[in-house]
């Protein structure tokens, strides 16, 4: 069974280099006819291109079989009328042009246009255009809807599973300056490529202006180029027609494993960061069972903890005590706790009881230091049970 991946780059290889073969033996069998006769083959419908580098500019016809270079001459950005050099109406050869040629503006890399070769998974070749617009600032200095872009399907690399995209970008503010200063020139253009990228079509859909009729061809040299396109690229994918059909349904049907598969190994990778930061995060503050430790310590006997909330380093404290109003002296002398703040105000039952409740934060440990005389349990001074002397176990809400 026949690869189509492989065989596709090397069908595109040979079509180019067979039109281009074409392009030279079509110019060269034009050049031996009369001198009076080469005015009138016409090939197809010829190209009226200008070509910009930076500020300078050609006009040019071009044709399959000859180029005839029309004018020269530097673009200013801040003219308001056509630059000294270009043709008016009344040249009859620009004019000529104008009405039979299809208008091409070319722009070369060095006058706003980026050109990228970049790789995506095969599951994106059949949305390219949703996917390109989604990556756009991740390849690119410029978000999707700051340009012009276009794309073509360079290659398909089954090793990786990938494919290989040629990717033309524009910002937009340079090209509508274009197409605005081109239509005060009544040259609007029909199309819109890099130099070097003629299948790539940077004027948005929207923007496009057809115009109807074409140039009658010679007919026997038409006959010919039909022939020997059908001969490089109509036949041999006839050929691979039922191919290319069975591996786009086998595509279709393994493109939502794909996609799955890919959101899993994103997943993964967060899931990698996140367990990378463990050994920093613990190395931020004293480990939970030690502030609680410290927290039974420090809290005299006549204070009961009704409720402890932890969420990251910040302690929420609920209780009662004969005392309340002294408890953030207390807590702040402690080196594990800071910004120690009462966040209700204090209230007392009827027994005279105050009830309480209070934030605090642990320290950094790089402040704590490994100084601190820590009171573990079964050392001689066991913490009061509950948090203040109180045998019913106080409950730790904690909420990462």
């Amino acid at each position: 069974m026949l690869n189509l991946s492989v065989l596709r780059p090397r069908l595109l290889r040979w079509q180019h280099q067979g039109a281009s073969f074409l392009r030279w033996w079509l110019r060269e069998l034009v050049g031996l006819l009369p001198a009076g006769w080469q005015e009138n083959v016409r090939l197809g419908r010829e190209e009226l291109v200008l070509q910009c580098n930076g500020a300078a500019a050609v006009l040019e016809r071009r044709g399959i079989a000859k180029s005839e270079v029309l004018a020269r001459f530097e673009v200013q950005d801040a003219a308001d009328t056509p630059p000294a050099g270009l043709p008016d109406s009344n040249d009859s050869a620009f004019h000529a042009a104008k009405t039979r040629c299809r208008r091409v503006l070319e722009l070369a890399q060095g006058s706003g246009v980026l050109v990228r070769d970049i790789t995506l998974p095969q599951a994106a070749s059949s949305n390219l255009q949703r996917v390109l617009e989604y990556e756009m600032d991740r390849h690119t200095p410029f978000p999707a809807s700051q340009v012009h872009f276009g794309y073509r399907l360079v290659e398909r690399l089954p090793a990786t599973g990938q494919i290989r995209v040629r990717l033309v970008v524009m910002p937009r503010e340079i090209l509508d300056t274009w197409l605005l200063r081109l239509g005060d020139w009544d040259l609007y253009p029909e199309a819109v490529r890099a130099a070097g990228e003629a299948g790539i079509d940077l004027l948005p859909v929207d923007r496009r202006r057809r115009r109807g009729g074409m140039p009658g061809p010679n007919v026997w040299l038409a006959g010919m180029v039909v022939l020997l396109l059908v001969a490089l690229v109509v036949a041999p994918w006839w050929l691979m027609r039922e191919q290319y059909l069975d591996l786009r349904a086998e595509l279709q049907q393994l493109q939502p494993q794909a996609l799955q598969s890919q959101e899993l190994r994103d997943r993964q990778q967060e899931l990698r960061q996140e367990l990378t930061r463990l050994p920093e995060l613990k190395a931020e503050h004293p480990p939970l069972a030690d502030a609680v430790v410290e927290l039974a310590r420090i809290l005299p006997d006549h204070t009961w903890l009704t409720t402890l909330q932890w969420r990251g380093d910040r302690f929420t404290l609920h209780g009662e005590s004969d005392a309340a109003s002294g408890l953030i002296a207390l807590i702040e002398a402690s080196p594990y706790f800071e910004r120690t703040n009462f966040t209700a105000p204090i209230s007392r039952d009827d027994r005279g009881r105050e009830s309480f409740q209070l934030a605090t934060r642990l320290r950094p440990m790089a402040d704590i230091g490994g100084g601190l005389d820590r009171v573990a349990p079964g050392d001689g001074d066991t913490p009061p049970a509950g948090a203040g002397g109180t045998e019913t176990p106080v409950p730790l809400e904690v909420d990462p």
